[in-house]
């Protein structure tokens, strides 16, 4: 977000409210609250343009206030104030004291799919619902980070991914953690616009990740606006936990996930025998929350914050007998499961 500052309204100091003079391109503090507080809409993605006759620091303060009352401080949505004048212009740099913030919107894309098949064999594309997701991080060339901590970093896979990332026009990098780390966890997740998780051991994974600080740097990513996204066990690591075979044939719960979403996760849910009944039994035992979300195959949740917004696809599929998703809750000693089909979640 830019905040565009000139000298063509006033502020009314006595009264201490926002009496600016409507012009084109120009806007109220009472109208730009709303779009602030619209956490639907990436910060990136709009501008406010206000016209003010000076900047004072009666001014910084109120919209300091405005921004910091929209969510918590992050140093990458911090905000230039460039003041026009007249003959001349400038740019303001707000002070530790005086920067102008608002809270990025936190997305998470958790899914059975992710991945299609390419043009020729031993290739992958993007499917349509990891496509969406790039465009919601409003860039044209998003930089993306691919980590195949699951599947023991094996060589195959990262070529795969990173070639259909790069075919979708993404600058790709690949986090990996055998024999070592391939550079600061934070710097280089810190840095994307994306981050994609592929499948294997979750359990393996979590253990990697805490090992190397890894899952902090993840959750700093995320509040920072960097959309976290993965397939399998890159959609379990996201929540409390979930059913693997991380142990072995025999399906089991995994509890010690990252948590970013507070619910409990069911993967390939259509396509696996033991995915199904074993989520039921943890729901209803307390083994997992109150509250669980689970994917077909070729299927993802899309989640703003901790709110499940969008049940995703990897392709046009039959909205009523095609691939879906589940709310799966345990309500009065019962557990009870809820097709939820592609597109919005309605609540």
């Amino acid at each position: 977000m830019v905040i565009i500052v000139s000298e063509k309204a006033m502020m009314n100091h006595r009264t201490r409210t926002a009496n600016l003079r409507q012009s084109d391109r120009t806007r109220s503090i009472a109208s730009v609250a709303p779009a602030l507080l619209d956490t639907s809409t990436p910060f990136r993605e709009f501008s406010i343009t206000l016209r003010l006759e000076r900047i004072s620091p009666f001014v910084v303060s109120l919209l300091a206030k405005l921004a910091h009352s929209v969510g918590p401080v992050h140093e990458r949505s911090v905000a230039e104030v460039l003041v026009i004048a007249d003959d001349h212009r400038r740019t303001f740099r707000p002070n530790r004291y005086h920067r102008l913030m608002t809270a990025p919107t936190r997305r998470i894309l958790a899914t059975s799919g992710g991945m299609v098949p390419g043009p020729v064999q031993m290739t992958w594309r993007l499917s349509e619902q990891l496509l969406h997701a790039l465009t919601l991080t409003g860039k044209t060339r998003p930089r993306v980070c691919l980590l195949e901590t699951a599947i023991g970093d094996a060589a195959t896979y990262y070529a795969l991914g990173l070639e259909a990332f790069a075919v979708a026009g993404c600058d790709v990098t690949p986090f990996r953690v055998f024999p070592q780390p391939s550079g600061n966890p934070e710097e280089i997740l810190g840095s994307a616009d994306l981050i994609w998780v592929g499948g294997g051991s979750v359990a393996n994974l979590l253990t990697l990740w805490r090992l190397h600080h890894i899952d902090e740097a993840m959750a700093a990513a995320w509040e920072r606006g960097t959309i976290l996204g993965g397939v399998s066990a890159g959609s379990i690591c996201w929540h409390v936990g979930g059913t693997t075979d991380s142990f072995g044939p025999e399906l089991k719960p995994v509890t010690n996930g990252l948590a970013l979403l507070p619910y409990g996760n069911g993967v390939h849910y259509d396509s696996e025998a033991q995915r199904r009944p074993l989520l039921h039994s943890l729901v209803a035992d307390g083994t997992m929350p109150e509250v669980n979300y689970a994917t077909d195959d070729r299927t993802g949740i899309l989640y703003e914050g901790t709110t499940p917004v969008a049940v995703l696809t990897d392709r046009p599929v039959d909205p009523v007998s095609g691939p879906a998703a589940y709310r799966v809750e345990r309500r009065g000693g019962e557990v009870v499961e809820t097709r939820l089909a592609p597109g919005p979640i309605v609540k």
